[in-house]
């Protein structure tokens, strides 16, 4: 049994047993740590080839072979031992904005946290966003928790789009997040000062009108005063 081995969990791993010498036939039988796992007999000068399911996360340990016949019945050979791990690939990826809503105040800050349900440190995220391509904004990998995150320093119309977050391990296998849109907005003291302009404008207006229509009452007055002025007195 020869080098270490790594495994994705639910892969079948193939550990192969075989004495350089001895009478056969020759039962090999194979162990994790000091559990018996399977037994093979070999006829003549063939190797003992042993299919693990790597199905569950505590498939890995230390391997070892022993090989017996009639002559080590009581003893037997052990080989040397195989380390095996087994990686959990990344599942159920989620990605999270804050603002949840995706409105932006323009010059404001967009942080995203990608978390990982599961899978085997280091484990490697990646955040995009898509607007027609996809553009990568930040690559990192975490060896000591199953989330990472980024942020959006100045947010402004140039970064509308749609966000989402990939991750992976050495399984191999990229999950996705679901995307989430993100869109710039008014800051709040531009929407101050517009509310004031139109208070301002609405006032300037209101006064307009009162006064054309003071203004328009007192021509009335002057030009009716002034025909009374001329009617002859009987």
């Amino acid at each position: 049994m020869r080098s270490n081995k790594t495994v994705v969990l639910g892969d079948t791993l193939e550990l192969t047993c075989k004495c350089e010498s001895g009478t056969p036939p020759i039962t090999y039988s194979l162990l994790r740590g000091d559990k018996l796992l399977d037994n093979k007999t070999m006829e003549g000068d063939m190797e003992a080839r042993f299919l693990v399911n790597s199905s569950k996360s505590h498939d890995l340990g230390q391997y070892r072979c022993r090989a017996t016949n009639r002559n080590t019945k009581s003893s037997g050979k052990y080989s040397n031992t195989v380390n095996v791990t087994v990686i959990v690939p990344v599942s159920a990826v989620q990605l999270t904005m804050i603002p949840a809503d995706g409105d932006v105040e323009e010059g404001a800050q967009l942080a995203l946290v990608c978390r990982a349900q599961d899978g085997t440190l280091p484990i490697t995220f990646q955040f995009y966003r898509r607007r027609g391509n996809e553009l990568l904004l930040h690559n990192v990998s975490e060896a000591a928790a199953r989330h990472a995150s980024h942020t959006v320093h100045l947010f402004s119309k140039q970064e509308d789009g749609a966000y989402f977050c990939a991750a992976s391990n050495r399984a191999h296998k990229e999950v996705r997040s679901s995307s989430s849109e993100a869109r710039a907005v008014l800051a709040t003291w531009k929407k101050a000062v517009i509310g004031i302009f139109v208070i301002l404008v609405i006032l300037a207006a209101i006064a307009i009108c009162i006064y054309l229509h003071t203004d328009k009452k007192k021509k009335k007055g002057k030009v009716l005063g002034g025909r009374g002025a001329l009617l002859p007195q009987l």
